[in-house]
């Protein structure tokens, strides 16, 4: 699914319900800006809500789009359709507050706020290990992450969260460690392992450190229950942040389901476990 119906169509179902006759319909600025520590271009996507009636309109220029961070200012050129990126370099660095501000005529201004995680490290797999699905995989802490966004490739504007695994920062509480995160069984290797009695596949596992913002929003595409998905003042959307880190690894073909019992399930948006 396109990120666009994706994010209209939630913004459809939210005017739907929540309006009555006698309440005037007010569009608002629509932002998705996500703030990435491995890299120097910021990107994001504006455009508005739409009465259930209303064609969606894919181009929307104009805008007037600013992040700031602890280096001053930093403005956004409109580029295409809802477009918009970085006038010049920007420099993201792990724990920096940042904050967003778009002003459009006729639109109240969208302002919000980020706070950078704080790094951390893969212990295990280490690069370049041969791994199946009875592994475990095992990393340092995030300070001041919400949660962790684990996927086979990267996070981009199109996402729609569907198999990848999305981990509080305080699951696996029955044995929590306050130092690392621990996944028991790499249970998401079957969905990229090569046919039986292949040779190994290589394959890159990436984890993101999330702030609050983009882990609602994570959450709340996937599926994942009540939650806010909006931590914006005058519009809809997210502005969040994520620190990336990665680590190839060679996936066996014999990544079936674990050999030994585990307490612990997969779930298509995180790990669940059973009582």
């Amino acid at each position: 699914m396109n990120y666009r119906w994706l994010l209209f169509g939630l913004l459809y179902l939210f005017i739907g319900c929540e309006l009555t006759p006698k309440q005037p319909f007010q569009p608002q600025l629509v932002v998705h800006c996500l703030l990435h520590t491995n890299e120097n271009q910021v990107q994001a996507r504006v455009n508005r809500s739409y009465k259930l009636e209303e064609d969606y309109q894919p181009i929307f220029p104009g805008v007037e789009l600013q992040i700031a961070g602890p280096d001053g200012v930093v403005d956004f050129q409109y580029v295409a359709g809802d477009s918009y990126r970085t006038v010049q370099p920007v420099q993201i660095n792990e724990q920096d507050t940042w904050f967003l501000q778009a002003v459009k005529l006729g639109f109240d201004t969208v302002q919000a706020k980020t706070v950078i995680a704080g790094g951390f490290e893969i212990l295990s797999p280490l690069p370049g290990d041969t791994v199946s699905s009875r592994d475990s995989m095992v990393w340092t802490r995030s300070r001041g992450s919400k949660g962790y966004y684990l996927s086979f490739r990267r996070i981009d504007l199109q996402d729609t969260f569907y198999l990848d695994a999305l981990i509080p920062n305080d699951s696996f509480d029955l044995s929590y460690d306050s130092l690392r995160v621990r996944i028991p069984n790499m249970l998401f290797l079957i969905l990229v392992a090569p046919p039986p009695e292949s040779a190994p596949k290589l394959c890159t596992l990436r984890v993101w450190a999330l702030d609050t913002n983009y882990y609602d929003w994570v959450r709340g595409a996937a599926g994942g229950g009540s939650v806010r998905l909006n931590h914006l003042n005058g519009g809809l959307g997210v502005f969040g942040s994520a620190v990336e880190r990665t680590v190839p690894v060679w996936v066996r073909a014999d990544s079936g389901p674990a050999r030994r019992t585990t307490n612990w399930d997969i779930q298509p948006f995180g790990y669940r476990h059973r009582n």
